[in-house]
């Protein structure tokens, strides 16, 4: 997350809507991992993200999460601004519909 991009003005948070994951190997403590992201789907307040976690050269867990941008007093989704909207949208990344491997 890079605050700079001011994805979530102020009066306003993400938060986990939904969140799976699945391993595919086994990950032992303590071990380094490197967690690959990128978005899947936008829509007016929430965004799919599609996780890929690495130790070492092997995918070891993949994952799927939606966050919805809220305003913090009522609680309710708010519509993501044109600025996060279009740095979201550099975050799709090559791939399309692809499953991370």
């Amino acid at each position: 997350y890079q605050s700079a991009a001011e994805l979530a003005p102020t009066g306003t948070t993400f938060v986990i809507a939904k969140l799976s994951l699945d391993f595919l190997a086994e990950l032992k403590w303590p071990t380094t991992v490197t967690i690959g992201t990128r978005v899947t789907r936008l829509g007016t307040s929430s965004l799919d993200r599609e996780h890929a976690i690495f130790a070492g050269d092997h995918c070891a867990a993949r994952g799927l999460s939606t966050g919805d941008l809220i305003d913090t007093q009522t609680r309710r989704g708010t519509p993501l601004s044109p600025q996060a909207r279009a740095y979201l949208e550099t975050l799709m990344g090559a791939g399309g519909n692809e499953p991370l491997r």
